[in-house]
């Protein structure tokens, strides 16, 4: 690696902390993201496009796990869709793995959540909410029903949302599980907090769809209510010394103030009982095939649009009405 300067992109200048050559191409690396043990990096590449483009670069320790787990980004890398990042290239030299991604502009939902839980920006509406969760559960369901792989990390911290909030998606592909290999990870392995599934805490079940399921509700229900489930406990809320006080603390959504006002009274059943029955508590009392899950979702999404259109029309009607009373 050799030092640098500084790049200019999009009107900033930046500092290169330093270079890296992969394969043919050498990424100026501007920025450490997040902290803890998995080492990620902002950086430029300056043959991506015209004006060049940043990337992500993880660094992976190399080792047996590891090298299997490429095998199955090597197969990711042809899967194009909005809500899981692209892979550019990846590259192993000595003891280290190095993946480049896409980066993914916009900025995460846990900034978002934030700002609304300070009053600083307005909550999205039901039906953004709706069909942000519909979007990222199609690009999840395409992980495991092409590949085989589960997330495992489904987070707000682990979200961006797009430009405009025209979508979600994932930084990266989580811990990658493959469901078959998945019965040796560490228990607690991927897990963050409230947002993990209760059968990833504590115990060697093997993950599969249902546990992104189940991270993905909890997001759901944090952008319609501003809360999260289960008294705040979320997944904790499985653990064998919680599960009897809190199991029977998961209010619906339309019960809770904030959402009430954004959804149509009708559609109220349906939407609380897809929320909810995506954050039961056992893996079995979800939904159990992907297909199911994502019809539930696609019926909300359809009939929200339906009766936003209603509404349109209902209120041009009105309009017009009012036009031609007042000439009377």
């Amino acid at each position: 690696m050799h030092q640098r300067a500084t790049i200019r992109f999009r009107g900033r200048v930046e500092r290169v902390l330093d270079e890296i050559r992969l394969g043919a191409k050498t990424y100026q690396l501007l920025e450490r993201l997040g902290s803890g043990e998995r080492e990620r990096y902002r950086a430029f590449d300056r043959l991506a496009g015209p004006q060049g483009d940043y990337r992500a670069i993880h660094v992976l320790p190399r080792s047996v796990e590891v090298e299997q787990q490429l095998a199955v980004l090597k197969r990711l890398a042809d899967l194009r869709n909005n809500n899981v990042p692209f892979i550019v290239e990846y590259h192993a030299q000595r003891d280290r793995v190095y993946l480049v991604v896409a980066w993914i502009w916009g900025r995460s939902l846990k900034e978002h959540l934030e700002r609304v839980r300070a009053g600083r920006e307005p909550p999205v509406s039901a039906f953004h909410a709706c069909r942000l969760v519909r979007g990222l559960a199609h690009g999840l369901c395409q992980l495991h029903d092409a590949w085989n792989v589960n997330h495992g990390d489904i987070r707000p911290a682990n979200l961006i949302l797009a430009p405009q909030g025209k979508h979600l998606s994932t930084i990266d592909f989580g811990t990658g599980w493959l469901t078959e290999r998945a019965r040796g990870r560490t228990p607690g392995d991927g897990a963050s907090g409230p947002y993990t599934a209760p059968e990833l805490l504590e115990t060697q079940t093997t993950p599969d769809f249902r546990s992104d399921q189940f991270s993905l509700s909890v997001v759901w229900y944090e952008l319609l209510t501003g809360q999260v489930p289960y008294d705040g406990a979320g997944g904790k809320a499985g653990l064998a010394d919680l599960r009897a006080a809190l199991a029977g603390t998961l209010i619906p959504p339309s019960r809770i103030p904030r959402a009430n006002g954004h959804v149509p009274k009708g559609l109220w059943k349906a939407l609380d009982g897809a929320v909810c029955r995506g954050l039961a508590l056992a893996p079995n009392d979800r939904f159990a095939q992907r297909r199911t899950w994502l019809d539930a979702l696609d019926e909300i999404h359809v009939e929200f649009r339906q009766r936003q259109k209603l509404g349109g029309i209902n209120r041009r009607v009105a309009d017009w009405l009012g036009k031609w009373l007042g000439r009377a």
